[in-house]
């Protein structure tokens, strides 16, 4: 051990700046034993953080001035039919989450990334713009498409289905066209 409690293999990073934190003391080590530091931001919030994260740009502030700077970029925003209204301060895999105003009056919240990788708009308008290929009286396996009964979380299209055996089961389409559920439980026809 060194000074401060630093193990040697541990760099001693205390004093360094990296964008807007300034590493203040050695706190410990993570139960991946990776250094744990107290740095100060420049707003004056302290945070503990990994030093590997800091040193890469992984985290470069504190949470608070994380939000502002998000904030003053994106309220207003627009993603299709969605506008951005304010960060909730909630994560999803590293990345806020937004509540936004649809064009349809609906509040939503979706994470920016969602946001980036295409979402338009909120969850009642979606089902309702997309294409929807009508299966009705298609035979799949043991089942035959009998109607539309609406659309899971991930606006994937769910069918009614009536079996050879005469049973029902509620299936997606996708699942259906790939051969993946051929029947339903009772009738041993169903993989899943």
């Amino acid at each position: 051990m060194l000074e401060n409690n630093i193990p040697k293999r541990v760099k001693n990073i205390q004093g360094e700046k990296f964008n807007k934190l300034t590493a203040v003391k050695f706190v410990g080590m993570s139960k991946w034993h990776s250094a744990i530091w107290l740095f100060k931001c420049e707003c004056g919030n302290e945070i503990n953080a990994l030093g590997h994260e800091v040193k890469r740009g992984l985290v470069r502030m504190c949470r608070e001035c994380a939000m502002k700077e998000k904030g003053a970029r994106s309220i207003g925003e627009r993603f299709g039919n969605l506008t951005l209204l304010q960060n909730t301060g909630k994560l999803a895999r590293r990345t806020y989450i937004w509540q936004c105003r649809c064009d349809c009056g609906n509040i939503c919240e979706f994470s920016v990334e969602k946001l980036r990788e295409g979402i338009k708009q909120c969850y009642e308008c979606k089902p309702k713009t997309g294409v929807i290929k009508d299966i009705t009286g298609q035979k799949f396996g043991k089942l035959t498409a009998v109607k539309k009964v609406g659309s899971n979380k991930y606006f994937q299209t769910q069918w009614l289905c009536q079996c050879d055996c005469g049973g029902q089961k509620i299936a997606l389409s996708h699942l259906l066209k790939s051969g993946d559920v051929k029947g339903c439980k009772s009738c041993k026809g169903d993989k899943k």
